[in-house]
């Protein structure tokens, strides 16, 4: 599990054509915790505007701010 320790990780969606998909915010809070775990440094999505380079504390800070969004918003 070393091999992971302050490396880089890049995620894409690949669409039904094996075209890239555009990510949105960070959502995954599973994602996020696991990375921040086992000691990965960064996490780069593509977004609309290019690739994203997030640190991975700031990377699950924003996945678990966005999935505090959603549960205030199911509940009204």
């Amino acid at each position: 599990m070393d091999d992971v320790i302050d490396s880089r990780l890049y995620f894409i969606r690949i669409d039904e054509m094996d075209k890239p998909v555009r990510a949105g915010k960070p959502y995954c809070t599973i994602c996020s915790k696991l990375a921040l775990d086992v000691g990965v440094k960064e996490f780069v999505l593509l977004h609309e505007q290019g690739v994203c380079v997030y640190d991975t504390k700031e990377y699950n800070g924003i996945s678990f701010s966005f999935r505090t969004e959603i549960f205030k918003y199911a509940f009204l």
